[in-house]
């Protein structure tokens, strides 16, 4: 069993043998998530059997954006293009301008990790993950 914390939360990471036969008493108060990685499918009944869940550990969810603004926020529910509004009419209102930068370049990424790491900062559990991953989206800048 490896365990490890990281933001904010104490996972085990287990093979199929250690989930289904440890003793788990001792560390109800001390994990927040215990994951068995990759098991062998076959193996999911007995997991199942044990208590756990079994369900994909990465999944990509991806939108095309349309053909323009409209097409993409007919998509989307009331409440959300509300919401989406809303933050035009302030955005406005504040003098922000878009601007879009193709292919994406390095001191303009790193002028919008300002903004954001400001965001993430006042989330309780925030992550500022487009730090972590700046490297490999401009790598991929051109995308």
């Amino acid at each position: 069993m490896v365990v490890e914390t990281a933001y904010g939360l104490t996972t085990a990471l287990l093979t199929v043998d250690e989930a289904l036969h440890s003793d788990w008493v001792p560390w109800r108060d001390k994990l927040d998530v215990v994951r068995v990685v990759d098991p062998d499918p076959r193996c999911r009944p007995q997991l199942r059997r044990a208590g756990f869940v079994i369900h994909p550990s990465w999944v990509t969810w991806i939108a095309s954006a349309g053909a323009s603004e409209e097409v993409f926020l007919d998509r989307l529910s009331g409440k959300e293009r509300r919401s989406i509004r809303a933050g035009m009419r302030f955005v406005a209102e504040q003098g922000i301008r878009w601007k879009t930068v193709v292919p994406l370049d390095a001191d303009t990424y790193d002028r919008f990790l300002e903004l954001y790491e400001r965001q993430i900062s006042t989330m309780r559990h925030g992550v500022p993950f487009a730090r972590y991953d700046r490297d490999d989206i401009l790598a991929h800048a051109d995308e």
